[in-house]
């Protein structure tokens, strides 16, 4: 199982508060990580210019000079393995799925409980999205609903099974264990969702379901 080393990280916050909440998160989740910040879209390309991409990037929609969409592409065309996690108040798919389709890794709500936040952001340790419980909960709903996959990007019912629980957070052992298979039975069925979809991660998963009308 991968296990990521998470050393500095990057806060794109325009409110002082949540700025303090959120680095409290990241000292619980990465003790002794090195914390760069900025409060607007000027701000952080100054700060992305000058230093290093950071290993974890938590970065808000909403800010004073636009949306932080705009930084966490210019992250990704940097750094593509540099992690970017929504960091926001906003739970509604109009802002969500946008997200996960420009390239977020995870998508949390900054008001919920500190050890929470910091236990999400654990995942990615383990190359696992950090998700709100609710934000799971709706990127899960978004595969229940009629779809509109072509023949070539059908799932079986049992890849469909395994997208669903893979897209929760499950490690394909746990996913193994769950169904009753083994692990290469399990590592099979994900890798045959990952190229019908044409995606690499769980994160993108839920932003093929935005691409493809699924939300």
């Amino acid at each position: 199982m991968t296990d990521e080393r998470i050393s500095t990280a990057f806060i794109l916050e325009d409110f002082i508060e949540a700025q303090q909440w959120l680095i409290g998160a990241l000292e619980i989740a990465f003790p002794g990580i090195s914390i760069e910040l900025a409060d607007s879209i000027q701000s952080a390309k100054k700060v992305l210019t000058n230093t290093k991409i950071a290993d974890i990037n938590l970065i808000d929609l909403k800010l004073p000079d636009g949306s932080g969409l705009e930084i966490l592409r210019d992250i990704k065309q940097r750094r593509r393995s540099a992690r970017c996690v929504i960091t926001t108040i906003y739970d509604d798919d109009k802002h969500l799925f946008p997200a996960l389709a420009a390239g977020a890794d995870g998508y949390l709500l900054k008001d919920q409980d500190q050890q929470l936040l910091a236990d999400e952001m654990q995942r990615i340790r383990q190359n696992q999205p950090p998700l709100s419980p609710m934000i799971a909960k709706k990127i899960m709903g978004s595969f229940a609903r009629e779809t509109t996959l072509t023949l070539d990007e059908s799932l079986t019912p049992r890849q469909l099974e395994v997208l669903r629980m893979i897209v929760q957070g499950d490690s394909i052992q746990n996913v193994a264990n769950k169904l009753n298979i083994s692990y290469h039975t399990a590592a099979s069925h994900v890798r045959g969702i990952y190229e019908k979809l044409g995606v690499s991660n769980r994160a993108e998963v839920a932003a093929k379901a935005f691409d493809l009308g699924l939300s």
